[in-house]
């Protein structure tokens, strides 16, 4: 169950879950996309690592900046666990 809600969240647009309609155009562009990646991505940092939404978007945001890419570019590897999400996972000893 869990894969199948993890893979219709990430193949489908921001505007396939709007109650109210296909709304604004925009729904359906790259950034809101990208934004949808980023949301997923900190849910799967949350479960997977058992930290708070804004430790997993800190999480996101300090792996972006130590490889010199966007929180989107690496939300996006961990959506499609290109990036485990144990990568992510810091060290205590650190």
């Amino acid at each position: 169950m869990i894969v199948q809600v993890e893979h219709t969240l990430i193949s489908e647009s921001v505007v396939e879950f709007s109650l109210l309609g296909s709304g604004p155009a925009w729904l359906a562009g790259p950034v809101a996309n990208s934004r949808n990646a980023v949301m997923i991505a900190m849910g799967m940092l949350n479960v997977a690592l058992e930290v708070s939404t804004p430790d997993a978007l800190a999480l996101l945001r300090g792996h972006a900046y130590a490889t010199s890419r966007t929180v989107d570019d690496i939300a996006r590897d961990i959506a499609s666990r290109r990036i485990p999400a144990e990568d992510l996972r810091v060290n205590s000893s650190q």
